[in-house]
């Protein structure tokens, strides 16, 4: 008796032809799952808690997050409200991170103004040097003001780098020296009131406390915060403010008070 033999189909070609049939299936299958999560509204947008801001009021995050309450939140991109909130110039870096069901948790760092600047329209200079607008009122903010820089046009939330003109120099000193000031001697920095440029080779600065103006050299920094320091606790200790004309540090070591006629 001839046995009959009946071949079987090769295990590649029956592999590949159980790929083709469960392809189909599986992307149904995930098709199903993001319209389930899509319409299941127990994973949808309900609250944004932010932190980190202590400049910009919470609405004005939440206006740059780019989400509406109720957006789906699997579909909320951490990258895209990062992107989104950084062209805020106050917003120096931030994260992200989505918690579920409903609720992204936002955590900004903000840049931290160190000085005004008077232009035709309020400004406000950061301590990296990005020009940032005015601030709006809702703290007290102890900050010097800068002047004599006229028709500057800066960009805003572009550092001062980007400024055209002799101003620019100006402005950077002004910059290094106030944060020399906050960083060696922070009560230093309170008690100047305006940073003067309007001389190019002569910044003044004038005192909180009786309005003093203080004769500065732009070409040296360090030694310019231990003069001010000591030029500062000399008067205080043994001058009557107001009847100082001007104090000069422009001369090496040495600390020249002028009195009033």
């Amino acid at each position: 008796m001839r046995l009959r033999h009946n071949p079987r189909p090769s295990s590649g070609l029956w592999g590949f032809s159980k790929v083709l049939l469960i392809l189909p299936l599986a992307f149904l299958f995930l098709k199903w799952v993001q319209v389930w999560f899509e319409q299941d509204r127990g994973f949808h947008l309900s609250q944004v808690k932010i932190t980190g801001n202590h400049i910009l009021p919470r609405e004005a995050v939440l206006e740059g997050l780019g989400v509406k309450q109720g957006t789906n939140l699997f579909i909320v991109s951490p990258k895209e409200v990062i992107r989104q909130l950084k062209q805020n110039p106050f917003i120096q870096g931030v994260s992200v991170r989505k918690d579920l069901p409903s609720t992204v948790k936002v955590h900004v760092r903000e840049r931290q103004p160190i000085a005004f600047i008077n232009q035709s329209e309020p400004l406000t200079l950061a301590e990296d040097g990005t020009v940032l607008p005015g601030l709006k009122p809702l703290h007290v903010y102890d900050l010097p003001i800068i002047t004599g820089l006229e028709n500057l046009h800066p960009e805003i939330g572009r550092p001062i780098g980007t400024i055209l003109g002799t101003g620019e120099p100006r402005l950077r000193w002004a910059l290094d020296f106030l944060r020399g000031l906050r960083t060696l001697d922070v009560d230093l920095y309170y008690q100047i009131s305006e940073i003067n440029l309007g001389i190019p080779q002569t910044p003044i600065i004038y005192t909180t406390h009786g309005g003093v103006p203080i004769r500065m050299n732009p070409h040296s920094m360090m030694p310019m915060v231990d003069l001010l320091r000591s030029a500062l606790d000399c008067v205080l200790r043994d001058y009557n403010l107001e009847n100082l004309a001007y104090i000069d540090l422009r001369f090496e070591d040495q600390i020249v008070i002028k009195e009033k006629l």
